[in-house]
């Protein structure tokens, strides 16, 4: 629980309310197994489902569409508070439809918790970059550790 709890001010930072679409019980039980550092399932990447797939393709489309622009410091603060909520979108979305095998799912909320952070540094006026950084690693540990071949690293 206290897991989830912490999630909680990322959520409220950026100014999003979330409804999740199972209880968050479920989600609760799944958070206090997380660890801070992913792991493959025996040396296997982990399963994911359409909705996974829809979500990181969205959250990839944005970040490449974006980091020319990020990385040679021409982002507005406008920018900025459009990609935030467009990324809080799509991590919302992802946990709206979590419906993975509870080993993948433990893994993706370490992916997402990682991501939600990056999110809340681009909101920050002096870590936009690092935010961006952190965003792009979350997908490349997607790539890394789950099996969605349509989805690759930036």
């Amino acid at each position: 629980m206290k897991n989830y709890l912490l999630l909680l001010p990322y959520f409220l930072l950026i100014g999003i309310s979330i409804s999740y679409s199972v209880t968050a019980s479920e989600h609760d039980e799944h958070l206090r197994d997380t660890r801070s550092s992913m792991i493959l399932d025996q040396e296997k990447k982990w399963p994911i489902d359409e909705s996974l797939h829809k979500g990181m393709v969205e959250i990839h489309a944005l970040m490449v569409a974006n980091i020319a622009d990020i990385h040679q410091n021409k982002f507005t603060k406008k920018q900025y508070k459009a990609l935030t909520d467009k990324l809080q979108t799509q991590i919302n979305y992802l946990f709206e439809n979590c419906v993975l095998p509870s080993g993948a799912d433990v893994q993706l909320h370490i992916l997402l918790s990682k991501m939600i952070k990056g999110v809340s540094k681009i909101n920050t006026s002096n870590e936009q970059l690092q935010g961006a950084i952190q965003v792009i690693q979350g997908l490349q540990n997607y790539s890394s550790y789950f099996n969605d071949p349509r989805v690759g690293g930036l």
